[in-house]
């Protein structure tokens, strides 16, 4: 298979297409493309290409995985939302990075943080990595009272987050999210 090198900002730009838990560099770009294989191995291009369901359940196993081991509650995934998970008592959002680095980084559309800021129930904003087996699981609530002191972060279409790993420190907010830290199962890196 070739390998293609792309700098910073055109992986950056992939990153904000990938489906969270589910997309690979070349997942995106095949979606892009429309490129779709046949069962004859003839690329046919303006075809939608069906979803991994592998993938998707590689993210349900990470998120079981957290719910059951941070909450007493059952829970169900709350559609259209791929990512975010409803019980009793608790809503939650998960967003995924699952690769080897020092630097996290996640883009949150704007859709499932207005669930999490309107429910009654507790919300939390849970920041995956299990390629280095952890997580941050973050209450929504003092998230957004942080974000206060930061006007114009997250005024867009969506939330951008990078967190530097070895500090568990949230750039944008300059806040330190160690205590928010939980191991997890890993997974394998993405490619």
């Amino acid at each position: 298979m070739p390998v293609i090198k792309v700098d910073n900002q055109v992986y950056q730009g992939l990153q904000q297409l990938a489906r969270p838990f589910m997309d690979r560099p070349n997942d995106v770009l095949r979606r892009l493309l429309r490129l779709d294989n046949g069962d004859d191995g003839n690329l046919s291009f303006g075809q939608d290409r069906p979803r991994n369901p592998g993938r998707f359940s590689e993210m349900g196993r990470v998120a079981r995985e957290i719910l059951a081991a941070e909450f007493a509650d059952d829970f169900s995934r709350v559609a259209p939302y791929r990512c975010l998970y409803e019980g009793r008592k608790a809503l939650i959002y998960f967003q995924n990075f699952n690769k080897m680095t020092d630097h996290l980084w996640f883009r949150i559309g704007r859709a499932p943080l207005e669930k999490l800021a309107v429910t009654r129930k507790r919300a939390f904003l849970c920041l995956t990595c299990p390629a280095m087996h952890f997580a941050y699981l973050i209450p929504y609530g003092l998230m957004a009272k942080r974000q206060k002191h930061f006007p114009d972060y997250g005024k867009g279409d969506s939330l951008v987050i990078n967190v530097k790993v070895g500090a568990n420190y949230w750039t944008e907010l300059q806040w330190k999210i160690g205590g928010y830290r939980i191991a997890v199962n890993g997974a394998d890196e993405a490619e």
